[in-house]
């Protein structure tokens, strides 16, 4: 596939810089396992400012290519198709993570997960949501799937699937 050897998928996840990105903006792979055994995933915004990667130029686009691409293949290794996301939402915040800056970050996810990764979440769960991510999430929502909105659950903020 074209789009892996440009983006050079076959090397990111040895790509130290974006191993450096981890410590910048955290996640938990493979936490836990649901009743069939697949890995559940953990990202929590709390720990990332945004806004801050995105004014000093960080390469956020590779770093999703990163993420996924680390997710999908533990989900594979462990002999899966279909994986679980839980994203902890506490602290999510309109000057860290909403800023008109920041939505190219969510675009990115998004697009990126949608071409290259499609159907491969079993379930997402954006949990302990705010409102404030209503917005963020009508502008994103247009680039999701049928499948991706009817999989994702975002309790307390709105039904995605209208």
């Amino acid at each position: 596939m074209i789009w892996r050897k440009e983006g050079k998928m076959d090397e990111i996840l040895e790509d130290k810089e974006m191993l450096a990105y981890l410590k910048l903006y955290p996640s938990q792979f493979g936490v836990a396992r649901d009743k069939k055994g697949q890995s559940a995933y953990q990202a929590a915004f709390r720990e990332w400012d945004i806004r801050k990667g995105v004014l000093k130029g960080h390469d956020f686009r590779r770093f999703l290519a990163y993420s996924l691409e680390r997710m999908y293949a533990m989900t594979l290794k462990e002999g899966h198709s279909h994986f679980l996301l839980f994203v902890d939402m506490n602290q999510y915040n309109l000057r860290q993570h909403a800023c008109v800056a920041c939505l190219s970050f969510y675009v990115d996810l998004i697009t990126q997960y949608e071409k290259h990764y499609p159907n491969t979440g079993e379930h997402i769960f954006l949990i302990n949501t705010p409102r404030i991510f209503e917005g963020v999430l009508q502008i994103i929502q247009r680039l999701m799937s049928p499948h991706t909105r009817k999989i994702m659950k975002v309790p307390y903020v709105i039904d995605i699937n209208t």
